[in-house]
């Protein structure tokens, strides 16, 4: 069982990446998540969202202060790599019973502390993923 939310980028027909860079574990499990399911012109999704809390104070984690690290690291799991736009990768998201595949919907970041010369050392992370469940049968009209 997974202490953390581990969130890893999955190649499109391959197993969860074990490579660093390719996955980010959350230092503050969220406190609640909301699975939420959508039927839009027939197809059907499964959302998932929930905040996330990055402390780089070295109270959370000693050896993760850098809240500008932490930010990318998250990023560069949640993106397309060598991508200049923000297309989202497919991830899965593991934590207790919680198994999730899909891709990022939203990402919104709140810096919520600093230190006196600006630099962030705190904030929350809120995050929405989309999992299609089905798709509709196309209709043939001839």
């Amino acid at each position: 069982m997974q202490n953390s939310l581990k969130i890893t980028r999955v190649l499109k027909g391959k197993q969860p990446s074990p490579k660093s860079g390719d996955s980010y574990s959350t230092m503050i499990n969220p406190a609640s998540y909301e699975l939420t399911e959508l039927d839009e012109n027939g197809s059907k999704y499964e959302l998932l969202s929930f905040e996330i809390v990055i402390d780089c104070t070295g109270i959370v984690d000693p050896k993760r202060t850098s809240f500008t690290t932490e930010i990318d690291s998250l990023e560069s799991t949640l993106y397309a790599p060598k991508s200049n736009s923000k297309k989202s990768s497919q991830v899965q998201l593991n934590w207790g019973s919680l198994n999730f595949v899909g891709k990022v919907k939203s990402y919104d970041s709140r810096y919520t502390l600093f230190k006196p010369d600006g630099t962030p050392l705190r904030g929350t992370v809120s995050l929405k993923f989309e999992k299609e469940i089905s798709v509709p049968k196309k209709k043939w009209w001839w």
